[in-house]
């Protein structure tokens, strides 16, 4: 039983999204922040919490001038979001099957964790222009 909520928890961290980012004052007064993460949403969704927070900090919210988000992965970006799904599927039906037999369980669990290893990049890139107001 304890093994199986030490691979849980594995299965946690390594699906959870990472997401990075770096803002940079530009020289006509905008602020440019850009992300990046293995998701999407999330990576977008980042850089927008930025531009909020830093806003905030004057007590004014982002005019956003312009956005853009790339997808830098070199793997096809379909290919990687089924194979991230798959994965996760796998991994937690390994879960499962490792409470009635632990090989099979055992062997499903770290396909699982293998194929979100394998997509776990920062393969997006958004990035957005703004102004606090």
């Amino acid at each position: 039983m304890k093994c199986f909520f030490v691979l849980l928890s594995m299965l946690f961290l390594q699906s959870c999204a990472t997401t990075s980012s770096n803002t940079y004052l530009m020289t006509d007064n905008t602020y440019k922040t850009v992300a990046r993460g293995t998701d999407k949403s999330d990576t977008v969704n980042k850089t927008v919490d930025v531009a909020t927070n830093l806003c905030k900090k004057n007590n004014q919210v982002p005019a956003f001038m312009n956005d853009q988000v790339e997808y830098q992965g070199t793997m096809d970006e379909g290919t990687k979001k089924t194979l991230r799904q798959v994965s996760k599927g796998t991994a937690l039906t390994g879960l499962g099957l490792g409470i009635l037999s632990r090989p099979a369980g055992s062997i499903a669990t770290s396909l699982g964790l293998v194929g979100l290893f394998v997509t776990d990049d920062e393969d997006y890139v958004a990035e957005v222009r703004y102004v606090c107001k």
